[in-house]
């Protein structure tokens, strides 16, 4: 009898096996299907890995990887083949009197995107929101590229301006339709064009040829006060250009978490000069999307390409609250010399349609203490 139910299993039809095969993402299900006979092992064996959606990486809170003091240079590390990759530590300054290249200033990268994948056979640039030593109170850019990463440290090219409004800062950065985008606390967008690199003297880095364009952007929709924003970030979905507004909660001021949020895309609106104006138009449905948020390395993913997995529709979010705090992340030496990453506002949040529109969020880890190395972060495959 169990050699003739073990024959029914064996005797599946292939096309049958591929199907199991597919509805399980897991590598440790893949696994335990491939012990089961030899047929049931090609089936697991020659289907294609599946596509793996983003992990979360918790610090451990207990103590520090490494019992010395902090870093105070910039590294890339790819964690699949442990290839690591310069990135800039200093940063010249073009005079805005003139157009001289000032000395270079030592400064802290808080938020960095890619033109490509680093490492490969393209051109790629690297994009930045950063803090310097130079008496600047608010975050500036900067652009390099990433042509000798591998061998030495590049140089990177500030800008003290923004083409924004003097108060405004830049909150996010993504590579979008070949330009750097970058999104300002006023929800307006700044790209830059990089369009060639232009050598200058020697021992002074590299001068990049960029041009700017500002987008003021008009808000549809009924955003709540900009006090209870904790967070924007711009990433790319469907081929359109999405800013996600992450909300404060109702919890003490001392303790903030995640309330809610808002999902905007960009849209064009025409004018009656024939022209059209640039414009946020609230989404009130995800429509099949799972968004992860975080800055500089935002993703959105279709449910539908990932069948059997327990990942639904909704918005996936960890604890960034002080990954963007200057004081916490500076390398500078007047920085506070103890490091104190929140780690337990971490969760995902699903919309339910209704009047009002309902959010529920489900919480992971909202015990874990603070770590005094790293926020938590997203390993994207």
């Amino acid at each position: 009898m169990a050699d003739s139910a073990l024959r029914l299993w064996k005797d599946l039809p292939y096309d049958v096996l591929t199907e199991i095969a597919r509805l399980l993402p897991c590598r440790v299900d893949r696994l335990g299907m491939s012990k089961t006979c030899h047929d049931w092992w090609l089936a697991a064996e020659r289907l294609q890995p599946p596509r793996q959606l983003p992990w979360l990486l918790l610090p451990d809170t207990t103590t520090s990887p490494m019992n010395i003091r902090r870093t105070d240079h910039h590294m890339l590390i790819n964690l699949h083949t442990n290839r690591r990759l310069f990135l800039p530590d200093c940063v010249y300054y073009v005079s805005p009197v003139g157009g001289a290249i000032l000395n270079p200033v030592s400064t802290t990268i808080l938020v960095a995107t890619f033109s490509s994948p680093p490492g490969q056979d393209t051109q790629c640039f690297g994009a930045a929101i950063i803090d310097s030593t130079w008496g600047v109170c608010r975050p500036q850019l900067a652009f390099w590229s990433m042509e000798v990463a591998g061998d030495c440290r590049p140089v990177a090219m500030g800008f003290m301006k923004i083409l924004c409004e003097p108060w405004s800062r830049p909150e996010d950065v993504i590579y979008h339709r070949g330009a750097f985008h970058f999104l300002t606390d006023a929800e307006h967008v700044v790209v830059y064009d990089i369009f060639k690199l232009q050598e200058v003297e020697e021992g002074r880095g590299i001068c990049l040829r960029i041009g700017a364009r500002h987008h003021e952007y008009l808000k549809q929709g009924v955003p709540r006060s900009s006090t209870s924003v904790m967070a924007r970030y711009l990433m790319e979905s469907r081929g359109e250009l999405l800013m996600v507004v992450r909300y404060l909660g109702n919890s003490p001021t001392w303790f903030p978490h995640t309330g809610g949020f808002q999902v905007y895309q960009a849209t064009q609106l025409p004018t009656g000069a024939g022209q059209v104006q640039l414009a946020w138009t609230e989404l009130h449905s995800l429509d099949g999307r799972m968004l992860f948020l975080a800055r500089g390395c935002s993703r959105s993913y279709e449910v539908v390409d990932f069948p059997g997995s327990a990942f639904g529709e909704g918005i996936y979010f960890l604890d960034d609250r002080k990954s963007y705090d200057i004081d916490m992340v500076s390398l500078a030496a007047h920085a506070a010399p103890r490091r104190w990453y929140t780690c337990s506002d971490n969760g995902m949040c699903r919309w339910v349609q209704g009047d009002p529109r309902l959010q529920v969020f489900r919480r992971w880890f909202t015990n874990k203490q603070h770590s005094d190395y790293s926020p938590p972060i997203w390993c994207i495959p």
